[in-house]
């Protein structure tokens, strides 16, 4: 196709652009899921990427509101980093990770927006005002 890559991470030009870099190192992504960690009042480890799924293997079951939140924006994330390195590359654009957290941040509430949430629940009631649901 005639594009020529120089191998560097295309969101934070620190490193080569690799898996583990893009979810390990690469201080705009380590950013964004820390964001969304936070806001979900989960600490944020450092972790490979091996760990990160057994994390997510171990911790993204049942049905809570906390879990529903973190699946989706776990597959937010993976399409707007995506799509985030895709605007850099291709069309020169960079959007600071506030801008994409916001981003992630309406798509979570969309899609839970009509969902039957127990706001008696304080934990419920707290994550609902912070990610801006129903």
């Amino acid at each position: 196709m005639g594009i020529e890559l120089d191998g560097c991470c295309e969101l934070c030009s620190d490193g080569v652009e690799s898996r583990d870099h893009l979810f390990n190192d690469c201080i705009f992504v380590v950013g964004l899921w820390s964001k969304i960690l936070q806001t979900c009042r989960i600490p944020y480890r450092v972790l490979c990427w091996d760990d990160t799924l057994v994390w997510a293997a171990s911790n993204l079951k049942g049905k809570s509101l906390l879990v529903c939140i973190l699946k989706l924006a776990w597959t937010s994330l993976l399409c707007f980093v995506w799509e985030e390195r895709n605007l850099s590359h291709f069309r020169g654009c960079f959007r600071a990770i506030d801008e994409v957290f916001e981003v992630i941040k309406r798509t979570v509430s969309v899609k839970l927006h009509d969902c039957s949430v127990n706001k008696a629940d304080r934990v419920n009631s707290q994550l609902c005002l912070d990610w801006n649901i129903g």
